[in-house]
């Protein structure tokens, strides 16, 4: 473990690292373990240290870094990685990525939650999603649905793929594009964090995106409201089918319901009563309620 708080420590890893950029013409690089510096009870620092603490050598490191990479690159890309996500990182970072959890899209959903919690105006990346070459398409989707408010990364080879799981890869990955300035923009409002965020919610002016990870009610947003979202997005990708929705007053929507692969299950004008409406979504699906101005 070098030590940051010597000046000849960072110059040594900063012209290891930038040649990544400058030598082999990277478009940028991940900076990981840096939480490892992090000693408990670090021995006094020497006399030919330039800092006292530890972590204001790191920080010195990361800047040094940073003016190096921006010199060669003023567009430079650079990750960070849990568990060192803290706006202290900020200014050195466009984007941070969730701890390994590949096969775990519960951890990668509370994970990629924190993170955007945390992370301020930097891109929050999904650690790399995999799944099982035999798992049905509905768990490919319970998988994108856990990142949906994060930036997905899909790790399998997807010329090993069924028709199915690249259909429904394809129309999740769809969602995410169409309504990226919403799930990465628009105001995120997880629920329970103490349950690991069954119910995740982003908004804007115009769309409510609504991801449910566990038989919860969805409440639909006030229409007569100021700016009132006119379209809702539901992710079912809990296992009970039947969604509820609950209104505070009635009113008719169109209403769209999605298998995991995007095929068009029902298309229909939906009459919905003040207080609680079933409806039912399938699992990995997505229910599109569209109101009429």
């Amino acid at each position: 473990m070098l030590d940051p708080r010597h000046p000849e420590v960072r110059a040594y890893l900063v012209e290891k690292v930038s040649r990544a950029v400058e030598q082999w013409d990277m478009d940028g690089l991940k900076l990981d373990f840096i939480d490892r510096f992090a000693v408990t009870d670090p021995p006094p620092a020497p006399a030919d240290a330039d800092r006292t603490a530890v972590h204001e050598g790191v920080l010195q490191l990361l800047a040094d870094l940073d003016a190096r990479l921006r010199r060669t690159r003023p567009d430079v890309i650079v990750e960070h990685r849990q568990p060192y996500v803290s706006p202290g990182l900020w200014p050195y970072a466009t984007m941070v990525r969730t701890v390994d959890c590949p096969l775990s899209p519960a951890e990668n959903r509370q994970r990629t939650v924190d993170c955007r919690l945390t992370a301020g105006p930097l891109a929050v990346h999904a650690d790399m999603i995999m799944w099982n070459s035999a798992e049905a398409p509905e768990s490919v989707a319970v998988h994108l649905v856990n990142a949906l408010f994060s930036v997905p990364q899909i790790s399998v080879d997807l010329a090993a793929q069924s028709p199915d799981q690249l259909a429904t890869l394809r129309f999740w990955l769809g969602v995410f594009r169409r309504y990226a300035d919403v799930l990465q923009l628009g105001v995120l409002e997880p629920v329970r964090p103490d349950l690991g965020y069954p119910l995740v919610h982003a908004r804007d002016h115009h769309t409510t995106v609504v991801a449910r990870y566990a038989p919860l009610p969805v409440a639909l947003p006030d229409r007569h409201a100021a700016n009132g979202p006119q379209t809702l997005l539901v992710a079912n990708a809990d296992g009970d089918p039947v969604v509820l929705l609950t209104a505070t007053r009635p009113e008719q929507a169109l209403a769209r319901v999605q298998d995991c692969r995007g095929e068009i299950l029902s298309e229909t004008v939906l009459d919905l009563a003040a207080g609680v409406n079933s409806v039912t979504v399938p699992t990995g699906g997505l229910f599109t309620l569209t109101r009429e101005h």
